[in-house]
């Protein structure tokens, strides 16, 4: 075990290198969301902060600069409700949700806070971008399309879905964004330009090839038409972690379990669904030593 200093005075600074925290402020209340390695902290004068734990490598130092502060606590939000007292804060159910009770003069108030994280995905024919929690940029341009030439004028359209936002997926002309208990499909190479289709209780992670979706879903993954018809389902076992993070590139197909177990499928036959070789783990060859946490995974090669 390891114990970590965090300054919260030169933490969170204005233009002119200031405290935003008060010298008479006191903490008065802290919760850490171990889903997303997330300290969040709340003190008297109405201050809420947040630092991200990037975690430490087997031999390194937590200070690395040498100045007697952890440097692998990374400030990353400041909020305040200036002229209320802060109570308590506490994670939500979901990584994204933080609720904050305050005394705003007497009146009792409760906040809950949503983090939008906003995605983009590219396919060869088509560019998506999300620039609200409910609504997608459309590019009718993908990277087979080289450079895109900003002197011709843009052929993209809004989408918004009738949910937040939590994932993407593309595959050709193909769309899927999912929330928190569903996802939405958009066609564009639909007569109508674009036809939507929900699919409930699909929340995603997942990723798409052609007409047939992967999607992670508890301790397993399953293979389904996009439609929801399941086909096959890919098994984990507990030695080997819950699947969280999931990626397709051309017919191969990584997923990465929460126990830092990576696998490797391909695809080629959209329903059929083989493993490559045996699963390995996000260590140091050598040593045999974990290299940190997974967040997230991508397939570069196709």
């Amino acid at each position: 075990d390891k114990n970590y200093v965090l300054p919260i005075r030169n933490s969170f600074t204005d233009a002119d290198g200031q405290s935003l925290i008060n010298d008479k402020d006191v903490v008065v209340s802290v919760d850490f969301c171990r889903e997303r390695s997330t300290l969040a902290v709340g003190t008297h004068q109405g201050h809420v902060m947040m630092w991200k734990f990037s975690g430490a490598m087997t031999g390194q130092s937590a200070d690395v600069d040498g100045d007697g502060v952890s440097d692998l606590w990374e400030p990353i939000f400041h909020k305040h409700w200036d002229g209320s007292e802060l109570f308590r804060l506490g994670w939500g159910t979901r990584p994204e949700l933080l609720s904050v009770s305050i005394d705003n003069d007497g009146r009792g108030e409760l906040y809950v806070l949503n983090e939008t994280e906003l995605h983009c995905r590219i396919s060869e024919t088509m560019s998506v971008f999300q620039f609200s929690p409910t609504e997608l940029f459309v590019e009718q341009k993908g990277y087979g399309d080289g450079a895109i030439n900003t002197k011709t004028e843009p052929d993209h359209s809004k989408v918004k879905c009738q949910s937040t936002i939590r994932g993407l997926a593309v595959s050709d002309k193909i769309l899927v964004a999912w929330g928190n208990n569903s996802a939405e499909i958009f066609d564009f190479a639909a007569e109508d330009g674009q036809s939507g289709a929900k699919m409930p209780n699909t929340p995603g992670p997942l990723c798409v090839r052609a007409d047939h979706m992967y999607l992670v879903n508890g301790d397993h993954v399953d293979v389904a038409k996009l439609g929801g018809k399941k086909l096959d389902t890919l098994a984990f076992t507990e030695i080997e972690g819950k699947p969280f993070a999931i990626d397709i590139n051309n017919h191969f197909i990584a997923v990465a379990t929460t126990k830092g177990v990576i696998k490797i499928y391909t695809c080629e036959d959209p329903k059929v669904v083989r493993q490559m070789g045996s699963r390995t783990k996000f260590v140091d060859f050598k040593t045999n030593k974990s290299l940190g946490k997974i967040r997230s995974i991508s397939v570069n090669c196709n």
